[in-house]
């Protein structure tokens, strides 16, 4: 999941630059996603889809209002146990930021085990800043799950 939130973190940040100079802005895509998440102690092999519909309107001060929409469906195989399961999920967020701010989005998911296979949810923290010239200058992720 770290590299799907390193993707969708990476498009925030290009449209929170690129929207900075335009009144309002919308935009759609298809992204693949390939991932190995530890989800208590089962190495996880994740892939699937998310389509994201971002919608961006910047004031006349430079302030931006960012919403997206994101749909992410995906499987995932277990590398020691076979256990198959389903991501499906769908995400809503709304960011009002500006240059030389800070932006933390938390998220969590389920991924639904198949047959006797465990259900697991994980949780994801997201932290970037941006600074007065637009640019991304830190960035940091969290991921965790709840083993039960």
């Amino acid at each position: 999941m770290k590299k799907i939130l390193v993707k969708i973190s990476l498009v925030v940040a290009i449209g929170l630059m690129l929207f900075s100079q335009v009144k309002a802005q919308s935009s759609e895509g298809r992204f693949p996603f390939l991932a190995t998440v530890d989800f208590c102690g089962e190495l996880v092999d994740l892939n699937g889809e998310y389509h994201m519909v971002t919608n961006a309107v910047t004031s006349k001060s430079g302030n931006t209002m960012y919403k997206s929409h994101i749909n992410l469906k995906g499987i995932g195989v277990g590398q020691t146990s076979g256990a198959v399961y389903q991501v499906n999920e769908a995400i809503n967020e709304s960011i009002n930021a500006s240059k030389g701010s800070n932006v933390t989005l938390t998220r969590s998911f389920l991924l639904v085990g198949q047959g006797k296979a465990p259900n697991f949810k994980g949780h994801i923290t997201f932290h970037m800043t941006v600074n007065a010239n637009g640019q991304l200058t830190a960035e940091v992720d969290n991921f965790s799950a709840d083993c039960k």
